[in-house]
């Protein structure tokens, strides 16, 4: 599956994998243009080549099904946002776009389908507030 997007990101000169977690603080967060592409044992979200023009830093990056601790529904502007929790030093991505109800459920279904336990606090779920 490939889905045209725009994700939360830290601020892209930073890098994803040691900084990720400091994406909570809002001024380091950007709206990235880009795609996610689902694949059979890993998630891979990539900038697009306009953003790829204009940013420093990392293009692409992946990580496997299994490091998602955490699949959330949040509300947003026209379409709804994906949270993907990760685990250890991942910290979260956020991934707006239409049909992210469609996107959350595929991502959740292709983690069963690894035979990971879908009660392990990684199934889809709406905000609490």
């Amino acid at each position: 599956m490939k889905k045209t997007i725009n994700f939360f990101a830290p601020r892209p000169e930073l890098g994803y994998v040691t900084h990720l977690t400091h994406a909570s603080s809002q001024s380091m967060r950007n709206w990235v243009g880009g795609r996610i592409i689902l694949r059979p044992e890993f998630v891979c979200i990539e900038q697009n080549r306009l953003n790829r023009m204009v940013n420093s830093g990392t293009p692409a990056f992946m990580f496997s099904y299994r490091e998602i601790t955490g699949i959330t529904l949040e509300p947003g502007l026209l379409t709804r946002i994906v949270r993907l929790d990760l685990a250890g030093e991942g910290g979260s991505v956020w991934v707006r776009s239409f049909g992210a109800e469609k996107l959350a459920a595929a991502i959740s279904a292709q983690r069963v389908s690894l035979g990971q336990d879908p009660t392990d606090g990684a199934n889809v779920t709406a905000p609490t507030s």
